[in-house]
């Protein structure tokens, strides 16, 4: 299992950003696939309760961002998923998602697939109500990704 301070760029953007971060906070650090299939973040966030609330007063909110940029041909798609389930090993459910991303979600050309490091990919609030564990899916599609990392992360605050 990785640790927070694996991936010294995500704590830099992190404290930068006036964002104070514990390693079990991070679901992906530097998490790099390529392969065609869905892929799920390294780590699991387990709240420790079957229905946690934790959206009252101030939302916790999850970001994935590219740490390095994505690339892959014309025809490559990724899609995010937030997923949860009622405990870290049980069976998940989707949360909510992102579009299918192609290519010309970022570059406007049919040409090629990229995003440059540093886009977020989601940056919301949890629901108030959600599941015991929360974990993160990547879902690659049609043609493998030719490079590209990205972070995911649980943290309190907006932007």
């Amino acid at each position: 299992m990785k640790t927070l301070f694996d991936s010294f760029d995500l704590l830099t953007k992190l404290l930068t950003a006036g964002i104070i971060m514990d390693s079990k906070l991070v679901l992906s650090s530097a998490q790099a696939q390529t392969s065609v299939a869905t892929h799920d973040s390294t780590n699991v966030l387990d709240f420790g309760a079957a229905d946690p609330n934790t959206g009252t007063g101030s939302p916790l909110w999850i970001t994935v961002a590219c740490q390095t940029a994505l690339s892959g041909a014309s025809g490559t798609t990724l899609q995010v998923k937030v997923m949860h389930a009622t405990s870290a090993a049980g069976t998940y459910a989707c949360l909510f998602e992102t579009p299918v991303f192609t290519n010309s979600n970022f570059t406007g050309t049919s040409s090629i697939f990229q995003a440059a490091a540093g886009t977020n990919l989601i940056n919301q609030p949890l629901p108030a109500e959600h599941r015991r564990a929360i974990k993160v899916s990547y879902v690659i599609g049609t043609t493998v990704m030719a490079s590209g990392a990205w972070d995911a992360y649980v943290h309190q605050g907006g932007a």
